[in-house]
C-alpha cells in the first residue's frame, strides 16, 4: 500500500531503491491503476521508489494510488495544490530522492512494457555521471483501449543544441536522467518562463550533456479525449494539425524558452552553442535571421512544414518584441 511522502518507507534489508520514477497525477483515476500496474510488473521492481504529486485531484485519485498493491515497489504520494502539469514536475524535481541514480518521468493515462525502466536505466548508467545525460526514445501510440495505431516519429537526425531550440524530440513519457541532470533541471526548471518541461529537459541535456534516443518503443502511449498533448497519427491528421498549427500557434513561446535557457545555463555553454543561442536569440531584423538560418537551418526531425517553419522564422513569427534584443 502506498503512504504519504511526509512518513516515508523504508527497503527490505538488502534491497537498493536506486530508481525513482517520477509521477504527476491529476484526475487520472480512469487509466492510473494500469499504469500502476505496468510499474509494479517492471523487471527491475525491486528496485525501484515511485514518487507520486496528486495535482489538487477531485475524482479520488489519490485515494487510488494508496490503495494500491505495490508488490515490489516502495510507492509514496505527495497531495499538491493544482498547480498544472509543468509546476506539478517541477515540485517532483525537487523533491526527487537524490540517493537514487537515475530517474523516469511517468504519466498517469501510459502503459509501460515490462523491460522499460531496465532499459532505461542501462542507457543512462552506460554515459558520464558527471554531465547532465537524459535518455528518451519512441512509444507505441494506441487508442483510449490500449489497442495499437501506430508509432512516434524517430529522430533520423540524432540530437544537438540548434536541434532543442527549434524541435522537442524527447517526450516526457519516455524520459530518463541521470543525478546530475535531475539537479539542475530542479535547479533552473522555471514554469511561468518554460513552454513544456519535457523540452527544457532535453536543452539542457543537449547543450551541456549527452542524450541518448532508443529507436526500440518501450511504453504504450495512451491518446484519449482529456491527454494534455496529442499526438497525430495519420497523414492527413499531420497535414490539417501542420495547417492548424501554422494558423494557430504562438511561436514566440521557443524564443521565450530560449531567453530563459541563456539566463539559467548560458554562460556555461560551450563557446560554439553560446554562439549557437545568441544567433537564434538575435531575431530584431530580417537580415539577423536570415544569417541564423543560413547557418543554422531549422534542424525538424520530420518532413512536415520545414519550409514553412523556416518562412515563419524568417518573417520574424518567432521573435517576442518583449525580450531585449539578443541576450546580455
Amino acid at each position: 500500500m502506498a503512504h504519504d511522502a511526509d512518513a516515508p518507507a523504508t527497503a527490505q534489508p538488502g534491497q537498493i531503491r536506486d530508481i525513482q520514477v517520477l509521477l504527476s497525477t491529476y484526475n487520472g483515476h480512469r487509466y492510473l491503476e494500469e499504469q500502476l500496474a505496468s510499474l509494479r510488473a517492471q523487471t527491475v521492481a525491486g528496485r525501484m521508489r515511485v514518487l507520486v504529486r496528486d495535482d489538487g485531484s477531485t475524482d479520488g485519485t489519490p485515494e487510488l494510488v494508496r490503495a494500491f498493491d505495490p508488490g515490489d515497489l516502495v510507492v509514496e504520494v505527495i497531495a499538491g495544490e493544482n498547480v498544472g502539469v509543468i509546476a506539478s514536475f517541477a515540485a517532483l524535481l525537487r523533491a526527487a530522492d537524490r540517493d537514487a541514480d537515475v530517474f523516469l518521468l511517468c504519466d498517469q493515462d501510459d502503459v509501460w512494457l515490462p523491460d522499460k525502466v531496465e532499459c532505461a536505466a542501462d542507457a543512462v548508467r552506460a554515459q558520464r555521471s558527471d554531465v547532465p545525460v537524459l535518455y528518451c526514445g519512441r512509444s507505441t501510440i494506441t487508442d483510449a483501449a490500449l489497442r495499437p495505431i501506430g508509432v512516434t516519429d524517430a529522430a533520423p537526425k540524432g540530437p544537438s543544441f540548434v536541434n532543442a531550440l527549434l524541435h522537442n524530440i524527447s517526450p516526457g513519457h519516455t524520459m530518463a536522467m541521470n543525478r546530475a541532470l535531475l539537479v539542475l533541471g530542479a535547479e533552473t526548471l522555471r514554469p511561468t518562463q518554460v513552454f513544456i518541461h519535457d523540452w527544457w529537459l532535453y536543452q539542457l541535456a543537449a547543450g551541456l550533456g549527452q542524450v541518448v534516443v532508443d529507436p526500440t518503443p518501450h511504453a504504450l502511449y495512451r491518446m484519449h479525449s482529456d491527454n494534455e498533448l496529442g499526438y497525430l497519427t495519420t497523414p492527413w491528421q499531420r497535414f490539417w494539425g501542420g495547417v492548424h498549427r501554422v494558423l494557430t500557434l504562438d511561436r514566440t513561446v521557443w524564443s521565450r524558452q530560449a531567453y530563459a535557457l541563456w539566463d539559467a545555463v548560458g554562460q556555461q555553454l560551450s563557446p560554439a552553442d553560446r554562439r549557437t543561442l545568441l544567433t537564434f536569440l538575435d531575431q530584431h531584423s530580417l537580415a539577423a535571421r536570415l544569417r541564423f538560418l543560413r547557418r543554422y537551418g531549422f534542424v525538424y526531425q520530420t518532413k512536415d512544414f520545414p519550409v514553412v517553419a523556416s518562412t515563419l522564422f524568417a518573417l520574424g513569427r518567432y521573435r517576442d518584441k518583449t525580450l531585449p534584443l539578443g541576450a546580455r
